[in-house]
């Protein structure tokens, strides 16, 4: 690792930090940062609880709670906190003009194929479709995956980095269990779900955008 550091300093390096780590692997962890910390240009903390995203925090190093944010208190709160980044979700990520004013210097994370929700993800949860990247620049300044597979964290790569895939959307984002077409998708889709506020799961809203395009294109 120490080789392919030095050989690759203009690149940004995460040190996750997971959920059960103590204060003696926090210890260890900033340790093995400050052999390499003048070596880098950009580094930070990916931390997998409030008490270790705290804590580094706390003794001045870079660092994010490596977790999604759903709702303004939480970011607000990591805003004040400076974390250097943080990962939007659920209904903030239906709110891409506000999330570009209030984010400043912070780096702005989601995973575009995949929403934390409880139970299966829905036509009106929250992802972005690889020809849709760039309404969502804004806002957004990382896009990351998931994956257990390596080999489909590739794919997915090579496919988000084209912006563009030809073949069944549940194939890329399982937000259906229906064999729908990405090609039917047009960019009115991702512009009216932009700043929507996800205004359909609020008691007293209505909104079936997002599962009417499901259903026509199912129909298709």
């Amino acid at each position: 690792m120490l080789k392919f550091i030095k050989e690759n300093p203009q690149k940004r390096y995460l040190i996750e930090l997971p959920s059960d780590i103590n204060q003696e692997g926090i210890d260890k962890a900033i340790k093995e940062l400050e052999i390499i910390k003048d070596m880098v240009s950009d580094y930070t903390f990916a931390c997998y609880s409030l008490n270790s995203f705290k804590e580094t925090r706390k003794r001045g190093y870079q660092a994010f709670l490596a977790l999604p944010v759903t709702d303004w208190e939480l970011f607000d709160s990591l805003l004040e906190e400076g974390a250097s980044d943080i990962w939007i979700d659920g209904a903030l990520g239906f709110q891409t003009d506000a999330i570009a004013r209030a984010k400043s210097s912070t780096k702005i994370r989601a995973v575009p194929n995949y929403s934390a929700v409880i139970g299966d993800m829905k036509p009106n949860s929250f992802f972005i479709r690889p020809e849709d990247l760039d309404k969502y620049q804004r806002a957004v300044d990382i896009i990351f995956f998931r994956e257990k597979d390596i080999s489909r964290e590739i794919i997915l790569f090579t496919i988000y980095k084209r912006g563009n895939f030809i073949g069944n959307i549940e194939d890329l984002i399982p937000v259906t269990r229906e064999p729908i077409s990405n090609a039917l998708f047009k960019e009115d889709f991702a512009e009216t779900r932009l700043n929507c506020r996800q205004s359909c799961k609020v008691p007293g809203r209505h909104c079936t955008y997002c599962r009417t395009y499901f259903n026509i294109g199912k129909n298709i």
